[in-house]
C-alpha cells in the first residue's frame, strides 16, 4: 500500500529507473486533479520498468497501485503534523472530560 508521496519517488527510482527530478515530475502529475484516463496516457514509467527487466505482471501491479495512490496521496510531513495535533487535542479531553471544550466560543 502506498501512503506517502515520498514512496512514489522511491518506486519510480527503483522500478522505472527514474532520477529524482523525473520521479518528482511523476509525483506532481499524480497528485494534481487528473482522471485515471489521463494517468493511463502516461505509460512511460511502465515501459521503462519493462525495459529494465521487471516482469510485465509485476510492473502492471506496481503502477496500478500508483494509480490508486493518485486518488488519495499524502505528504509524510503533513501526516505527522495531523497526528501531533490530534494527540494534543485528544489528550486533554481524555484527562479532563467535561472541562475541556474545543468548541469555538460564540
Amino acid at each position: 500500500m502506498i501512503l506517502y508521496q515520498e514512496q512514489v519517488l522511491r518506486i519510480a527510482q527503483s522500478v522505472a529507473g527514474f532520477d529524482l527530478a523525473d520521479a518528482d515530475s511523476l509525483r506532481r502529475a499524480m497528485t494534481r486533479d487528473r482522471s485515471r484516463e489521463e494517468m493511463a496516457k502516461s505509460a512511460r514509467p511502465y515501459r521503462f520498468a519493462i525495459a529494465r527487466g521487471v516482469p510485465e505482471g509485476a510492473a502492471r501491479e506496481v503502477f496500478r497501485q500508483l494509480e490508486g495512490f493518485a486518488a488519495y496521496g499524502f505528504n509524510k510531513s503533513h501526516s505527522v503534523c495531523f497526528a501531533v495535533i490530534s494527540y494534543a487535542t485528544a489528550l486533554p479531553q481524555g484527562l479532563l472530560p467535561g472541562r475541556v471544550s474545543l468548541r469555538r466560543p460564540q
